[in-house]
């Protein structure tokens, strides 16, 4: 006789249907039950199929069934799908990430030259060095994810670039020269006040080639004509 405490709501059907445990289970329903639902409906379960969706069996009048259409295959195909594109997203992120750390390191071991450039007094290369970053930095601009190294760059970028406009430091460098050289006429020390007085004036040079300052390196001039003057006396 037909069971009917067995009904099961099937998604994958969108209606109840009967749900057994075992292939072996729905088959014997098959079995014992086919002629007698044949008679009552005029058609009968002929085999039986699992369903991905309830997890237990299912009986059916057709004999032929196109799996690939059901509910269970298209939410299944589709979680596959999603999560393909997922771990595609996370290795693109990945592969983004170590392309911006390869890309920083290199920018910032050219900040580095540029920085060590203008330090030492190379102002064009340093400068050539600072344009060349900024246009890095512009044709990568899309692909830059980490802000903060970004943005610390920047910062390098201004100073260097400012610094290597300015003659504030090859000032800096002919007051110590300077001194250095009025120290060692205190000193009696005459060769070495020499090779001060020679440097101050390589530096006022320096200084002397960049914009800005003017009164200040006017009385650095004046300065250093007061140490020759020194120097000229201590040798007569």
């Amino acid at each position: 006789m037909k069971p009917i405490r067995n009904r099961n709501y099937c998604l994958d059907c969108n209606r109840p249907k009967m749900l057994f445990e075992t292939e072996k289970k729905a088959l014997n329903f098959i079995k014992f039950n086919a002629d007698e639902i044949m008679q009552d409906n005029g058609h009968a379960p002929v085999r039986a199929y699992y369903c991905e969706m309830c997890g237990g069996w299912h009986v059916t009048s057709r004999e032929t069934f196109n799996k690939s259409h059901t509910l269970a295959q298209t939410v299944v195909s589709h979680y596959y799908q999603e999560k393909e594109r997922k771990l595609s997203m996370i290795k693109e992120q990945k592969e983004k990430i170590e392309q911006n750390r390869v890309f920083f390191s290199h920018i910032e071991n050219s900040m580095e030259k540029a920085e060590n450039n203008a330090q030492n007094g190379n102002f064009q290369s340093a400068k050539d060095t600072c344009y060349y970053i900024v246009e890095s930095l512009r044709a990568n601009f899309a692909n830059i994810i980490d802000e903060k190294r970004y943005k610390r760059l920047l910062e390098r970028l201004s100073k260097c670039i400012d610094f290597c406009t300015s003659p504030i430091y090859w000032i800096t460098e002919t007051e110590h020269d300077i001194e250095t050289a009025s120290q060692y006429l205190k000193d009696g020390c005459l060769s070495n006040a020499e090779k001060a007085f020679r440097k101050a004036i390589r530096h006022l040079t320096k200084a002397s080639e960049k914009e800005g300052y003017e009164e200040e390196k006017i009385v650095l001039l004046h300065r250093l004509e007061q140490v020759q003057d020194s120097i000229k006396a201590a040798i007569a």
